[in-house]
């Protein structure tokens, strides 16, 4: 995701621009901004964030994740998605082959799956975003500053992780050791006119790449990202209509999901907003 330093800048041109959405919050460029420092501040007085190598999140969609995914860039540090449908040694590989020093996760969604936390809570610390977790940090402890010194993230070098979905066998790492964001975004601002005017829509998993990289597209802009409810294709077409939606990708199991329940609505979706929908991928829902 962005950088602290990105944000700033989206914070004292677009204040009370609405930067990011979910369920359950809404916040402007500065509100996200004020978050950010705050959460990377205390994340630094909380971990030895110099050993870290990298941050991996096991969690369904949500605006925290937005939030942890801006300090680590601002860190240097990968925040890898793990792919929460995977079988438990399949999770722990990734988390192994990732060298993870730090996992945040949602223990209110490892209840729902059945999810077993007691197969990570001794690889790492952990950040539980639910703040249930007794042998983790809570994420609302995070949200209290403590300190008002400088970090000092020293010097790291480019490092990004992500997985394949594992269709044909544990997913494998794909590890990039220079961004290609700023030559890929500049061809799709100028190809497709994308501006800080958009409104794009998570639909898929943070943890897929297309999920990931196009958010950071659009929040590179200064545009507005939609975080959809995970797997919820029918409040996806509720979300088209209502939040004006301009872009968004979803891979095509996902689309047919959407259109199936966007028939019959047709007189809802004549002045629909979108305008771009990248269409790729596989996976399940």
């Amino acid at each position: 995701m962005i950088p602290l330093k990105l944000i700033k800048e989206f914070a004292s041109c677009r204040t009370d621009r609405e930067a990011i959405a979910d369920q359950q919050h809404s916040l402007t460029w500065q509100e996200y901004h004020d978050k950010v420092e705050i959460i990377f501040r205390n994340m630094h007085n909380t971990f030895n964030i110099y050993k870290i190598r990298s941050i991996c999140y096991i969690s369904p969609n949500r605006s925290e994740l937005f939030i942890l995914a801006a300090a680590a860039a601002t860190f240097k540090i990968p925040f890898v998605g793990i792919d929460y449908t995977q079988k438990p040694e399949n999770i722990k590989h990734m988390l192994d082959v990732s060298d993870c020093g730090l996992i945040v996760i949602s223990s209110s969604f490892f209840l729902e799956e059945g999810i077993d936390i007691r197969r990570i809570i001794d690889l790492a610390p952990i950040i539980d975003l639910d703040n249930g977790l007794k042998a983790a940090t809570h994420y609302s402890r995070l949200e209290e500053l403590d300190s008002t010194t400088e970090p000092d993230i020293g010097q790291r070098a480019f490092k990004a992780i992500s997985f394949t979905s594992g269709t044909s066998g544990p997913p494998k790492a794909a590890v990039r050791y220079a961004s290609f964001d700023a030559r890929r975004f500049n061809y799709f601002k100028s190809r497709y006119g994308f501006s800080s005017e958009d409104k794009y829509m998570l639909a898929m998993p943070m943890y897929h790449a297309a999920g990931n990289g196009w958010a950071r597209l659009f929040m590179s802009l200064g545009a507005t990202v939609i975080i959809a409810k995970p797997h919820d294709t029918k409040d996806m077409v509720r979300l088209i209509k209502s939040e004006k939606i301009t872009a968004s990708s979803m891979t095509p199991p996902l689309l047919l999901e959407v259109i199936s329940h966007a028939n019959g609505q047709e007189h809802t979706f004549k002045q629909n907003s979108l305008r771009f929908l990248l269409v790729g991928g596989k996976t399940s829902l």
